[in-house]
C-alpha cells in the first residue's frame, strides 16, 4: 500500500526523477528502471543515500557489479553472471521502461505451453499441404516433384506463420493465448528481421529450451541469446 511519502531518485548520470511514491520506486526497480550506484531521498530531506541501501529497496536492487565477475570462476559461472543483468534502460521508448505494463522473464512452462499451442495450428495447416502433396504425388505419377513442392511450401508456410506474427505483432498466436511476447535484449521492439533470425535458431535449438529457460536466471533460450531476444510475460503495472 502506498504511502504519503514522496521520494526522488538521482542516475548516477546526475538525472533525477520523481517525486513519486514507495510503490511506484518498487516497480520501477522491479522493472529494471532504477540502475546501480543510484541515489534516493525523500522531498522532505536534502540528503542523498544509495538506493540500495533503502528498505524497501534492498532486495530489489541488482548488486554491484565486480570489475572482473570470471576471476577465479568456471566458465559457466561467468555465463550466468553475465546473464543476470538487467537490459538497459537509457532509452525512453524501451517497452520495459515505459507504458502501463510491465515485461517479466516468461518462464518454461508459459513457453512451452506456447509452442505446444503454435505447434497444433502450424502442423494441422502442414499436415494438409503434406495430404495435397500426397494426392498430387499420386495424380501426376511424379513422386519427385510433389515431394520437392510439397516441403518447400510446408517450410515457407512455417517460417511465414512465426516471422509475420512475432514481425508485426511481437507474438505468434500460442505466445498471445499464454500472455508472452516478444521483445529486443534492450528492451526495444522487433522487427521482421530478427524475428526471421529468432526463428531460424529456434528451429536448430529448440531441444535446449528447457533446460537454459530453467537454469538461467533471465529465463533467455538459446536462440533467445544468439538473435538478441527477450521472451517476457506482460502485466499491467499496478
Amino acid at each position: 500500500m502506498a504511502t504519503g511519502m514522496k521520494y526522488l531518485i538521482r542516475t548516477p548520470e546526475e538525472k533525477e526523477y520523481g517525486p513519486v511514491d514507495q510503490d511506484t520506486l518498487v516497480q520501477w526497480a522491479q522493472s529494471g528502471r532504477i540502475p546501480p550506484r543510484s541515489q534516493i531521498r525523500n522531498t522532505l530531506m536534502s540528503t542523498w543515500t544509495d538506493a540500495k541501501e533503502a528498505g524497501f529497496l534492498k532486495d530489489i536492487m541488482p548488486a554491484e557489479e565486480v570489475k572482473d565477475p570470471t576471476t577465479g570462476k568456471s566458465k559457466w559461472a561467468a555465463l550466468v553472471k553475465e546473464d543476470q543483468k538487467a537490459p538497459a534502460a537509457t532509452k525512453a521508448k524501451a517497452l520495459h521502461t515505459s507504458g502501463r505494463f510491465l515485461y517479466t522473464p516468461a518462464n518454461t512452462g508459459m513457453r512451452f505451453g506456447a509452442w505446444l499451442f503454435d505447434t497444433v495450428i502450424v502442423g494441422t495447416v502442414l499436415l494438409l499441404i503434406f495430404l495435397g502433396g500426397a494426392a498430387a504425388a499420386e495424380r501426376t505419377g511424379d513422386a519427385n516433384q510433389a515431394f520437392l513442392v510439397t516441403t518447400a511450401a510446408m517450410v515457407f508456410v512455417g517460417l511465414i506463420y512465426y516471422v509475420f506474427t512475432m514481425g508485426f505483432m511481437a507474438q505468434t498466436l500460442g505466445q498471445r493465448f499464454w500472455g508472452i511476447m516478444i521483445i529486443r535484449a534492450d528492451g526495444e521492439p522487433v522487427f521482421l528481421a530478427r524475428t526471421f533470425l529468432f526463428t531460424i535458431f529456434h528451429c536448430i535449438f529448440f531441444w535446449s529450451t528447457a533446460f537454459f529457460t530453467f537454469v538461467m536466471p533471465s529465463k533467455r533460450a538459446l536462440h533467445d541469446t544468439l538473435s538478441g531476444i527477450r521472451v517476457v510475460r506482460i502485466a499491467v503495472r499496478d
